[in-house]
């Protein structure tokens, strides 16, 4: 499986015996992860310690180094996940042993994307390929995926000359999303308006310092 966030551990590579725990018929996980290199660390740290075999895979490490870890413990051996970032999981990278590809950071162009999907995407797939990605809402994500949305439809236009076939919605600024996030914010704390709310935090901030 290809993926880029924590998930739920999948069996080991299809060699083993080990029984399948998800529909899906591949059982490795790739995970992508941006820089900095500390997170995708971390994140494979945190997924062993919770019995999740994962195996980091970023820049930082030497090419040969990272090529021979992979190769032992996800490719051909029992780790369910590769954790990597988009740098070192695109272009040239064949891993059809995965399957699923979760996202966990958006990139600011849809290649990037596409590339880092496309790397389960080889001719020696057997399986269906599922990708998704994981967004806060309010966030910088939801303004990372409208610019993908975006620059892939103008590209695809300019390349077949053709009329969008995807209708898009108004472009909404970043200032528009976070104040949008806050407004829900003081919603939920029962404020009438995010500038009530906002009023709210800075009397709390003063009243603790």
């Amino acid at each position: 499986r290809l993926a880029l966030e924590p998930a739920v551990a999948h069996p080991p590579h299809h060699a083993h015996s080990a029984a399948p725990e998800l529909v899906l018929p591949l059982e490795h996980e790739l995970r992508q992860r941006v820089e900095p290199r500390v997170r995708g660390e971390r994140l494979a740290a945190e997924l062993n310690r919770r019995g999740v075999h994962s195996v980091p895979f970023h820049g930082q490490q030497s090419i040969k180094a990272r090529t021979r870890r992979m190769n032992s413990e996800f490719r051909y051996g029992p780790a369910s996940v590769l954790v990597a970032s988009y740098g070192t999981g695109q272009t040239g990278l064949n891993l059809y042993q995965a399957n699923y590809v979760l996202l966990g950071v958006r990139g600011w162009n849809s290649k990037t994307e596409r590339q880092a999907i496309a790397r389960t995407l080889r001719p020696q797939q057997t399986s269906e390929v599922h990708a998704e990605f994981v967004h806060l809402g309010g966030s910088l994500d939801e303004y990372q995926a409208q610019v993908c949305q975006w620059k892939q439809v103008s590209e695809f236009e300019a390349i077949d000359l053709l009329e969008p076939e995807e209708v898009l919605d108004d472009y909404k600024h970043l200032d528009r999303i976070i104040n949008e996030f806050v407004d829900g914010l003081g919603a939920l704390h029962g404020a009438r308006s995010g500038y009530e709310y906002r009023a709210k935090l800075r009397e709390g901030m003063k009243d603790a310092a």
